[in-house]
C-alpha cells in the first residue's frame, strides 16, 4: 500500500501508530492485526454483509448505485448526474487544489473522488466505506482500471453493459466505521459525507467524528435528505437550520448551503423508476 497513506493511519481502537507487515497492518501498542486485501486495508469486519452480498435485492441495489453514477458515459442518461456534478462544483469554485488529503465517507460508488480529482492532481484522495464488497469494485474500476461488466439480468435486462475503467493514481479506499475512524485528530483538508448521516443510528457521534480528523481552515461538504430514519434524530435535527447551528457549535462557519438539490435513486433501472429526493447541501468551514 502507498507509504503516503500509511502516514495517516492510525488504530481505531486506541489512536496509535499501524506498521505495514505484508499484507497486514499491526497496532504498534495494542498488537491488534488489520487485513489488507487487494490494497485496501479493512478496519472493520464484525458482519458479513460488508464483505458479500446477502441477498439479490442487495446486489440490484448497488448496481442501481452504478448506474445512478456512471449511467452518463454508459447511456447519455443517468439519475443522479445533476447531484454529482453540482456537489463537485461546489467543491471545486471553495476548495484550494492545492490541499493535501481529501476524504469521502461513505464514498460508495467513488464518484465525487473521480469527478474532482483531475482538479486535485497533487491531493491523496481517499474514499472510505463499510462495505468492502463495494470498495472491491470500485477499486477496481477507478484504482486498478479494469473495466466492469454489469451483468443486470438481475433487473430483467438482458444486455450486459460495460463500464469502462480510469486509473485515477492518487485514489485510495479504506474499509472502516465512520464510529472508529482510523485516522488522528486534525489529518484532513476536506471531509465530504454525502447521503450518509440520515441513515446513522447515531448521527452526532459521526460527525462529531468527522469533525475532529478535519484540519483547522478544512471545508466539511454534507449532502442529506434529512429523511433520518430513527425518529429520535427528528427531534434533533428538526430542520436544517437545526443542522446549520450545529455545525456552527462546533466550530464549522457556513460558506456555502442551500435546500431542494434533487437526487433521483434509481429503484428500477430497466423501467426507469425512481425515487426522489430533495437534498439539502452545506459547505462550510473549521475554525
Amino acid at each position: 500500500m502507498d507509504r503516503k497513506i500509511l502516514k495517516i493511519l492510525f488504530c481505531p481502537l486506541c489512536k496509535q501508530k499501524l506498521k505495514l507487515r505484508k499484507k497486514f497492518l499491526i497496532c504498534l501498542n495494542c498488537n491488534k492485526k488489520y487485513t489488507i486485501i487487494d490494497g485496501i486495508p479493512i478496519f472493520c469486519n464484525d458482519k458479513k454483509e460488508y464483505f458479500m452480498y446477502t441477498s439479490e435485492e442487495e446486489k440490484v441495489q448497488f448496481y442501481n448505485m452504478l448506474l445512478d453514477s456512471y449511467g452518463f458515459e454508459l447511456l447519455h442518461k443517468g439519475n443522479g448526474e445533476g447531484y454529482f456534478r453540482s456537489i463537485c462544483e461546489v467543491i471545486i469554485k471553495n476548495v484550494p487544489h492545492s490541499v493535501e488529503h481529501i476524504i469521502d465517507v461513505g464514498c460508495g460508488t467513488g464518484r465525487i473522488l473521480y469527478e474532482i480529482s483531475s482538479f486535485y492532481p497533487s491531493s491523496n484522495l481517499i474514499g472510505f466505506d463499510i462495505s468492502f464488497r463495494a470498495l472491491k469494485k470500485i477499486n477496481k474500476l477507478l484504482k486498478q482500471g479494469k473495466d466492469i461488466n454489469l451483468n443486470l439480468k438481475v433487473m430483467g435486462c438482458f444486455k450486459n453493459y460495460k463500464l469502462k475503467g480510469k486509473k485515477v493514481k492518487n485514489l485510495h479506499f479504506i474499509q472502516g466505521s465512520v464510529y472508529n475512524l482510523p485516522f488522528d485528530e486534525n489529518t484532513f483538508d476536506i471531509v465530504i459525507s454525502c447521503n450518509l448521516v440520515d441513515v446513522l443510528e447515531h448521527p452526532i457521534k459521526a460527525l462529531q467524528n468527522l469533525i475532529k480528523v478535519l484540519r483547522k481552515q478544512g471545508f466539511f461538504l454534507i449532502t442529506t435528505p434529512m429523511n433520518w430514519r430513527f425518529s429520535y434524530i427528528w427531534k434533533i435535527f428538526p430542520n436544517r437550520d437545526s443542522l446549520i447551528n450545529f455545525f456552527i457549535e462546533n466550530s464549522i462557519h457556513p460558506i456555502v448551503w442551500f435546500d431542494n438539490l434533487i437526487f433521483r435513486e434509481t429503484v428500477n433501472f430497466v423501467r426507469n423508476s425512481y425515487l426522489e429526493w430533495n437534498i439539502f447541501l452545506f459547505l462550510g468551514q473549521k475554525k
